[in-house]
């Protein structure tokens, strides 16, 4: 059975633990580890701040069992959480192991936070205030001003698989040669490394919207989307690519680099995607069987559709499955 706290009652078992933090660099007194509350499991967490608005979190800790956080409404920095191993879910996101969250300011709404104790959580965490944000961008992206909302607005929070490039910074990071001011501007270095790769799933999808308005007649735009709709439409029997061609008045050609600069992908991958995104759904939602969702979504073979699951979400549809209801 699940153990449900309060939000108050877990930052004060917290912040009892603060009193018994230490010290993990003998020149750096803003690099402190804490020990994870006993009540709750072992482990530990440690904070390092390496500017007044850029704290970085190294978390590792295994739970006791699953743990229910109930927490009232509460303004968010902007926040990137790249989980290692573990299951996290609160009432804007739910982040898998080999994930990312990317979450910006603004009210992350009352809900539960969930995490389950099937396996260790490690994290790898970083805040950032808005200014300081601004301050390293100068002028903001269009694609990233979503991150940066009024606190009286729900934050932008989104997950994505953490690419090869992330994993490569994360090592770097947790493998830190240095001490002192050396390992501060190192660390916050590699950051800022990461928020660049984080956020790079926003420019790209921005750059595919704009694209299309550069290179493709308004008429022609209209007739890619058309076809991405009837795709949905079909997606037990989809057409084949000269089929859809035909559909929407365009040769197999023009359909074919129309919809990879709209979309970024080709249109047999977009529903391959789509497929698997809705797969994930009705695992998270419903009480149907691994074979019922596949075949649901248009996969035939389970062997084939477990790779492919397993491939985009890093864990087993069976075993995800399994998860979500835990935390229903």
């Amino acid at each position: 059975m699940a153990l449900t706290i309060s939000g108050h009652a877990c930052e004060a078992l917290f912040e009892v633990m603060l009193e018994q933090s230490q010290y993990v660099d003998p020149e750096d007194e803003m690099d402190v580890v804490v020990p994870y509350p006993s009540e709750l499991g072992s482990g530990q967490v440690r904070v390092i701040e390496l500017r007044e608005e850029l704290h970085l979190e190294i978390e590792y800790y295994q739970q006791y069992r699953d743990l229910v956080v109930s927490y009232e409404e509460q303004q968010n920095h902007v926040r990137v959480g790249f989980h290692l191993s573990g299951f996290h879910r609160d009432s804007l996101v739910t982040v898998c192991p080999g994930e990312y969250a990317l979450s910006g300011s603004g009210i992350n709404p009352e809900g539960t936070f969930n995490s389950l104790a099937i396996e260790p959580v490690r994290e790898v965490a970083f805040y950032i205030s808005t200014s300081h944000i601004q301050s390293f961008f100068g002028e903001l992206p269009l694609a990233l001003q979503p991150l940066i909302r009024p606190l009286d607005q729900i934050s932008f929070a989104q997950t994505y698989r953490t690419t090869p490039a992330i994993q490569v910074i994360l090592h770097q990071l947790l493998q830190c040669p240095y001490h002192g001011i050396l390992k501060r501007r190192y660390l916050e270095t590699k950051v800022w490394e990461l928020l660049l790769l984080a956020v790079s799933p926003l420019l790209i999808d921005s750059e595919a919207l704009i694209k299309p308005s550069k290179k493709l007649k308004s008429e022609e735009v209209d007739r890619i989307h058309a076809a991405r709709k009837i795709l949905l439409q079909r997606l037990d029997h989809p057409p084949s690519l000269m089929e859809l061609a035909r559909l929407v008045g365009l040769n197999d050609r023009a359909l074919k680099q129309g919809f990879r600069a709209c979309f970024g992908t080709t249109t047999f991958g977009y529903l391959h995607q789509y497929r698997l995104d809705q797969a994930r759904q009705l695992l998270a939602t419903g009480d149907l069987k691994v074979e019922e969702v596949a075949q649901q979504v248009g996969f035939s073979n389970r062997s084939y559709f477990a790779e492919a699951f397993r491939k985009k979400f890093g864990v087993n549809p069976g075993d995800y499955a399994r998860q979500q209801r835990q935390w229903r």
